[in-house]
């Protein structure tokens, strides 16, 4: 299996989102938690936080 990823810096560049919103979305179930690696980093499949990026774009239409 092969993906690539990303840190929360580039998730923020990714959504244009604040750092609160996307925690706060996690909270609500809106957005992928992520995987926490080595020394509590979190980091996202990049596909995921495409996938959520399309779901809220198709929310609202």
């Amino acid at each position: 299996m092969d993906y690539e990823l990303i840190n929360i810096d580039e998730v923020l560049k990714m959504t244009t989102l604040s750092r609160a919103t996307i925690y706060r979305l996690i909270k609500q179930k809106q957005f992928p938690e992520g995987y926490i690696i080595a020394s509590k980093r979190r980091v996202w499949k990049r596909d995921d936080v495409s996938r959520a990026i399309e779901s809220m774009l198709t929310g609202l239409g």
